[in-house]
Parts: structure tokens; C-alpha cells; sequence
């Protein structure tokens, strides 16, 4: 027999006159991801809790039109994780409708999931479309592969319903993600676990836009007012919220800062287990990352682009040599594209050798 719902705070009532059973997951359907993780350590409610977690990432995935158990599955067996506004859903309930899956693999995985997806009746693979695959670029430029995506790979519901599947650059899952264009979208669903990275900020509907040199169509005043009309602030610069930046250091003083390097595994990370699995781990190395901002002197304004490397910090000297090895010590962000002179189009030959 399981123990009775009890709660330490009158948020869900005193002992004497508990909040009734039907009412307790209205109540927590609202509760941001940080807020439920903090119910869960002053209750001893702490497994109907992690039910409901489980609930509404299943229900999430219902409504947006796929089988939740099928696609876990999936993920459990390559690794992969979703993010994109299905996660923020989750993290941040009420926030947005999501109406797609955006699911992230592992370097090499790519074959493997989609081989388990079209095992499943319910998925056909389609065409990307071109600005999946290159991104708008002027000769003698860089050119931005979407930044730690190695491919895109699409797919088609029978519910209607488009899938994305898109393979990281490197072993971790999550590189492409700390180079979307603000920190509010920074979420992801494991098999087992649901993790935001600015927990406190996202649940306050608040993000820093992560600045990047390609791409400026994310970053204009139409597409920074479209998430305001939504109900978010997008700051393009942490000042409002301190001035005492700290630039390198191993641990993070402020978590929600542009010139701070976090890292996958920092405290200043929320997340939260929603299967019977103990300790979930993600694949691959630690990641290290630092958001893109902008720095103006007089009438000279410097972009610095996102940064995202493998963090090898406290780990044994010959697993950090063989992640570096395997994944490669490597900022993420630009590739230059050769381009074949007669038609100025990309020389797949040479495109291929500029990966890293």
C-alpha cells in the first residue's frame, strides 16, 4: 500500500486537511519543471510526483500526434533525446503548442534510429527540405552547417506529423542545442529524464538570445517580438540581470550569463528522472558550452558566436584523451565551404573533408 500524498507546505494543504486526490494533478499540471523538483524534495510524495512527470511527457507526446512508448524506445535504444518546444512544454507547461518532434542523435546513430523509426508502420521517411542542408552563404564565406548538426533527417507520422531527426556532430546528443537561437528552447527529453539546462529563467518565461554570425534572421526585431507576443522577455544581453560577469571558470556563478561557460552536468542544470531507471546518464562526453553575445566599443560592435567544446574536467586523463580522440577537442560553429568556380556551387568533395 502505498504512503499518502503529504506535503511540508500548505501549498497542497496541512496533514489534517490534505488537498483532495482529484485535484492534485490539476495543481502539479501547472508546476514548471523547477517547482516540481522542489515538491519533490519536502514531500514524501516524491513517487506520485515522478508519475506525474511521466504522465505528461506521454501526454505531451500524445497530443502532438505520435506513440509515446514507441518513439521512448527509440530513444532509450540510440541515445537520441527531443527538444525544441515539445521539451519546452514539458519543462514549462502552457508555454507553447508544439505541433512537430525534434529529435537529436548521437554521432552515428543516425542510421539506427532511423532504421527503428521506419520499422514502425506509423513513419515514411521524405525529402528535407534545401534550407535543412545548406544555409544561405556568399562566396569566400563561411558556411554555417547548422551549427553541430552532422545531418537532417525527416520523417512523416501517419498522423500527420513531421519528425526531424538530427544527428550531432559529436557523441553527445546535445551539441546542436546550445546553438539555437535563445536559451528558452535549451531542453531536452531523454528515455528516462527530462532536463533543462536555465531552469529558472525559462519557468519565468525569460531567455538570452544566443547571438550567432550566420542566421541573423533568428535574431531580428520581428522573430525577438514574435516570442514577446508569446509572452517571453529575450534579452540580448545578461546586464539587466548582473554586472559582475565571470568569464572562465569551473563553476558557474550566475547560470543565466553570457560570458559564463556551463557545462551538461553544472548545478545549475534541472532534471528530473521519470522511469524506474537509477541514475540516468546521457551518452557521450560532458559538453562545455558559452552563449553568443555582443560587445560594442565606441562604433565598433564584435559578434562572438556561441562556443561549444567537450568539458574533460575530473575526468581520468586517458577517458579525456580517448573522448578527445573520438570526438575531437572542437568548437562547434563554422565550416568553410568550398565552392566549385565554374557554377559556384558547393564541391561535395572537398564539402565533406571540411567536417571535423
Amino acid at each position: 500500500m502505498s504512503k499518502p500524498f503529504l506535503a511540508s507546505t500548505r501549498f497542497l494543504g496541512p496533514k489534517e486537511d490534505l488537498c483532495p486526490e482529484d485535484l492534485r494533478g490539476h495543481i502539479l499540471a501547472y508546476l514548471p519543471l523547477p517547482d516540481l523538483i522542489s515538491l519533490s524534495r519536502v514531500s514524501s510524495g516524491e513517487g506520485e510526483i515522478k508519475e506525474h512527470l511521466r504522465i505528461r511527457v506521454c501526454r505531451t507526446l500524445t497530443k502532438v500526434g505520435v506513440d509515446p512508448e514507441g518513439l521512448l524506445s527509440v530513444m532509450r535504444k540510440t541515445g537520441a533525446v527531443i527538444s525544441g518546444s515539445t521539451a519546452l512544454e514539458v519543462v514549462a507547461p502552457g508555454t507553447c503548442t508544439p505541433n512537430d518532434i525534434n529529435l537529436y542523435c548521437p554521432q552515428g546513430k543516425a542510421v539506427e534510429a532511423s532504421e527503428l523509426l521506419l520499422g514502425d508502420d506509423a513513419y515514411e521517411k521524405i525529402r528535407s527540405p534545401e534550407r535543412a542542408r545548406l544555409s544561405e552563404r556568399i562566396r569566400v564565406e563561411t558556411f554555417d552547417l547548422n551549427n553541430g548538426v552532422a545531418q537532417i533527417l525527416r520523417f512523416k507520422h501517419k498522423s500527420g506529423v513531421s519528425l526531424t531527426l538530427t544527428e550531432s556532430l559529436s557523441h553527445s546528443p546535445l551539441a546542436p542545442i546550445f546553438f539555437f537561437h535563445n536559451t528558452v528552447l535549451m531542453n531536452c527529453i531523454t528515455s528516462d529524464e527530462v532536463i533543462s539546462f536555465y531552469p529558472l529563467s525559462t519557468s519565468s518565461l525569460t531567455g538570452l538570445k544566443n547571438s550567432r554570425s550566420a542566421r541573423p534572421s533568428t535574431h531580428s526585431p520581428d522573430k525577438v517580438k514574435q516570442w514577446e507576443t508569446w509572452g517571453f522577455n529575450i534579452f540580448t544581453s545578461c546586464d539587466a540581470d548582473h554586472a559582475n560577469h565571470v568569464f572562465w571558470n569551473p563553476t558557474p556563478k550566475h547560470g543565466f550569463c553570457h560570458f559564463e561557460y556551463r557545462s551538461t552536468n553544472d548545478g545549475h542544470c534541472a532534471r528530473m528522472t521519470f522511469s524506474s531507471v537509477r541514475g540516468p546518464k546521457l551518452p557521450g562526453p560532458n559538453l562545455c558550452w558559452r552563449l553568443g553575445f555582443d560587445v560594442r566599443k565606441g562604433n565598433v560592435t564584435t559578434r562572438n558566436s556561441p562556443v561549444v567544446v567537450i568539458s574533460t574536467t575530473g575526468w581520468p586523463k586517458d577517458c579525456a584523451m580517448k573522448a578527445v580522440a573520438e570526438s575531437g577537442n572542437i568548437i562547434w560553429h563554422t565550416y568553410t565551404a568550398p565552392l566549385l568556380s565554374d557554377s559556384e556551387t558547393i564541391d561535395p568533395c572537398l564539402w565533406k573533408r571540411c567536417f571535423p
